[in-house]
């Protein structure tokens, strides 16, 4: 099979696979891993999200200040190194690094992705990266609905809030849980699932292959999207 879907993809011109779900679902490793086996490039719009926030919090920009906000992240020219694997993500040409991953980036970035004006201009990035490079897997919560509703293959990753807590928890260390910090985890992410899905923000197409992760190893989720996707480009056969 994985032989088979890379001649598949290797035939193609253009290649657009989108992969949307809430926090703490795993779309970013098995995104990063499908892609990297197939050849294919990793849009992490996440990253251009919280770059954003970054940018506003190191300039004391709140959310509601739309007049100064759009200017500085337009300005700003967000940027990838596709060099690199997964690729990373400067301001002003200057590589992030850690600081997207800060409590405080983490905590308000939904706030800043809940402003139209900011999504409309990293909407509209995001669309000429994939014609510069049109052979992409794009990592989100909006990317098969608003950025690219005609791609080629859509994914949309879920599992139980109780489910995400633990891997948010796991990827900052902790795997064992006190039951307290794990329900206060639970409650922030169905907090900002909330939130996602009132600002727009988190969305599943309705052409989607849903795939449910809970009980799935990271492996596993990979190898259903590829068996999925395998079966799309051989036309559903």
């Amino acid at each position: 099979m994985p032989n088979q879907l890379r001649d598949l993809v290797a035939a193609r011109s253009r290649l657009i696979v989108t992969v949307d779900g809430p926090a703490a679902v795993g779309k970013g490793t098995a995104t990063a891993r499908l892609a990297r086996r197939l050849g294919l490039q990793v849009l992490d719009t996440g990253k251009m999200y919280r770059a954003a926030a970054w940018l506003a919090i190191e300039n004391h920009v709140g959310p509601e200040d739309e007049a100064r906000l759009i200017p500085l992240v337009q300005a700003a020219a967000i940027a990838f190194d596709w060099k690199s694997d997964p690729p990373t993500i400067s301001v002003r040409g200057e590589a992030l690094g850690h600081r997207i991953g800060s409590k405080q980036v983490e905590g308000l970035v939904s706030k800043y992705a809940g402003v139209q004006a900011l999504r409309d201009v990293l909407i509209a990035d995001q669309r000429r990266m994939a014609r510069e490079h049109p052979k992409l897997m794009c990592d989100g919560r909006d990317q098969g609905t608003k950025v690219f509703p005609d791609a080629d293959m859509k994914f949309y990753l879920d599992a139980s809030s109780q489910a995400r807590a633990r891997r948010a928890l796991a990827r900052h260390g902790v795997s064992e849980p006190d039951p307290d910090v794990l329900d206060a985890t639970r409650i922030e992410i169905e907090r900002r699932d909330e939130q996602d899905r009132a600002n727009g923000a988190l969305m599943m197409p309705q052409d989607a292959e849903v795939i449910l992760t809970d009980h799935l190893t990271p492996e596993g989720v990979v190898e259903e999207m590829e068996r999925r996707l395998a079966r799309c480009l051989r036309g559903g056969i």
